[in-house]
């Protein structure tokens, strides 16, 4: 923003903002989930590392197992 000051009178700057939140709700149990296609260069990229951000440490590898166990249906967990 920018404006010409003038002596005396203060010089001030207005702004707003409109935020519009929406929601979706999916009932889980009635969604039909299908097998992931592990060879797919989608599946690859975003469940893969991504180095030096996304580093898969032998603690992070654990904690995913504890949490889902042998299930391979994402929509349980």
């Amino acid at each position: 923003m920018e404006a010409i000051s003038k002596k005396g009178v203060p010089t001030t700057f207005e702004i707003s903002y409109s935020y519009t939140s929406n929601a979706q709700h999916f009932n889980m149990p009635t969604i039909k989930n299908l097998p992931y296609d592990k060879s797919s260069g989608d599946y690859q990229k975003y469940t893969s590392e991504q180095l030096p951000h996304i580093c898969f440490t032998d603690d992070i590898r654990k904690l995913a197992d504890s949490i889902t166990g042998n299930d391979d249906n994402p929509a349980s967990v």
